[in-house]
């Protein structure tokens, strides 16, 4: 009498459940469910009970749901909650979260599945507000290659309209990186995030470079989803670095032209840094610059190495200008005054 109060006891609280209760064999036929199994899929029990459960859900997620029902087979329940959709008799999908566990005396899995539908919901909206709003470019590629979604930072650095930009694929927008392939397949077999300085490829051939990071979205197999871009501008970046190399190209020629030498002394480091035309003054290559101070005296002529070394020890003390004339002694054995 006690067992059958218990069991009895069990199936009431199987029926009442708020949430969908599906026990299964291991090929996944159902065996039983409750009534909010039942209204989840818009079925009745006669129509629900018997079927396969993969064919209750969205084709997409039927080999991960089946890997998921492997696992507990393996390990006796599921190790995280698995995210799925499942289909409505009238066309639509609600997405369930499930947790499972095997139930040995019996031999089958016992499946809790819950709607998250509207969670889900919530929570692509709010990513939707921040993709759309994000100040850097953002994107989701798919398998294939082609964008899925843009934002219109994204659109604007590469100079199209957002509807323009999903025409595309990630390959007519990236320009070929060196030892690097953004082929999707290759990004696929990634296991984290893959970063990389990147040239873009604008159609008004306007010099265009950005920070790049993919990330691939997995299913519960492992296997790439898509994947999240996020694009920083770096063309700005790049436009000053320009300017500063022709700058230092400027003032190399000057210092040629005029044959005038200079030179860097950096306190904490005691690291030092020759000019090419200072080191031409030497006669020395620009690979054979002295490194530091005490090199750099190296390079005076022997005489006047203590002097010019007080003058810089007092400019330095002083805090204040200083200038010096010495003499050097060349690679060549020539000695000259500067």
């Amino acid at each position: 009498m006690g067992t059958y109060q218990h069991t009895d006891r069990d199936g009431t609280l199987f029926d009442i459940a708020p949430d969908a209760l599906v026990a299964m064999r291991a090929d996944g036929t159902i065996i039983r469910a409750n009534a909010a199994a039942f209204e989840q899929a818009g079925l009745t029990e006669a129509e629900y009970v018997g079927r396969p459960f993969w064919d209750l859900l969205h084709p997409a997620d039927r080999e991960a749901a089946a890997a998921s029902l492997a696992q507990v087979w393996a390990e006796g329940r599921t190790v995280r909650p698995l995210r799925y959709r499942l289909l409505h008799v009238d066309g639509s999908a609600r997405w369930v979260e499930a947790t499972a566990r095997l139930d040995d005396p019996s031999g089958l899995v016992y499946t809790i599945a819950r709607d998250v539908t509207d969670r889900e919901n919530d929570e692509l909206d709010r990513l939707s507000l921040a993709f759309s709003d994000a100040p850097l470019g953002m994107a989701l590629v798919g398998t294939g290659g082609g964008f899925l979604r843009v934002n219109l930072s994204l659109a604007r650095m590469l100079g199209l309209t957002e509807t323009e930009l999903l025409e595309r694929r990630l390959a007519d927008v990236v320009a070929p990186v060196p030892e690097q392939s953004w082929d999707i397949e290759a990004l696929g077999r990634i296991g984290g995030s893959l970063q990389a300085e990147v040239e873009l490829l604008r159609d008004d051939r306007r010099p265009a470079y950005a920070l790049l990071n993919a990330t691939p979205v997995r299913d519960a197999l492992g296997a790439p989803q898509h994947f999240v871009f996020q694009v920083l501008d770096m063309t700005e970046r790049h436009e000053a670095q320009a300017r500063l190399a022709a700058n230092e190209s400027k003032l190399a020629e000057a210092q040629q032209i005029a044959r005038l030498g200079s030179w860097e002394w950096t306190l904490s480091s005691d690291l030092v840094s020759w000019s090419d035309e200072l080191c031409r003054i030497h006669g020395l290559r620009v690979a054979d610059a002295p490194e530091t101070y005490q090199d750099a005296l190296e390079r005076l002529h022997p005489d006047d190495r203590a002097r010019v070394g007080r003058v810089m020890d007092g400019a330095l003390a002083e805090r204040r200008p200083w200038s010096v004339d010495y003499r050097i002694a060349r690679t060549d054995g020539e000695l000259r005054m500067v």
